[in-house]
């Protein structure tokens, strides 16, 4: 079950009410956050939210942003001008 979604310009970013984030569209510059995924199916983003429970989502048009329950802020895809905050 999915409890909010956001859209960039060319990915969708969905998230489930357990706390995973999913990932679809365009690859190019990251935004899907694995370097495997090809963007025609949904993604589970694992990596450094394997044990994260994801309260929040946010898209910008190649980048995203998930807060966690431990208000904690991760972030992938274009970082161009300072975008990612790293």
């Amino acid at each position: 079950n999915f409890r909010q979604v956001a859209c960039g310009q060319s990915l969708t970013v969905a998230l489930t009410t357990t706390g995973k984030v999913f990932t679809m569209g365009s690859p190019v510059y990251g935004q899907l956050g694995d370097p495997e995924a090809n963007g025609k199916v949904p993604n589970c983003v694992e990596g450094n939210l394997l044990e994260e429970f994801v309260e929040e989502i946010a898209c910008g048009a190649f980048h995203v942003a998930a807060l966690t329950s431990k208000s904690e802020v991760y972030t992938w895809g274009k970082g161009a001008n300072g975008r990612l905050g790293h």
